[in-house]
């Protein structure tokens, strides 16, 4: 069971990091009225650019070591999630809401099994 939530914490990780791949080329499937201007091209990088190495850092991490430290990434993971979720609620995405619940439900079981 150790094991399964860990992989299933590194396919949720890498999820988040795909997104935001999805974000750098087509931003229209994430945020609906994306128009793709100079503005919203910066933030789309800025976001990527976070998403992609942290996603795959709280995803790998935790199948290789323990501890304090790694509880810490994936508590920061969980609670962008929850930022995520928070976001998604305010806009009415209900998909989005839902998946993120259970993306910072993941990284919160996976703290218990690298302390």
């Amino acid at each position: 069971m150790n094991t399964f939530v860990l992989y299933l914490n590194l396919i949720i990780a890498l999820g988040s990091s795909a997104f935001g791949m999805i974000a750098l080329y087509r931003p229209k499937m994430l945020v609906a009225g994306a128009d793709g201007g100079a503005g919203e091209r910066f933030f789309v990088l800025m976001y990527a650019a976070r998403t992609v190495p942290f996603g795959c850092l709280a995803g790998f991490l935790p199948l290789f070591a323990s501890g304090w430290t790694i509880a810490v990434l994936l508590g920061a993971a969980a609670l962008i999630q929850v930022a995520d979720i928070v976001i998604a609620l305010r806009r009415r995405t209900v998909g989005m809401a839902i998946g993120a619940t259970i993306a910072a439900s993941v990284h919160v079981a996976a703290i218990f099994l690298v302390l």
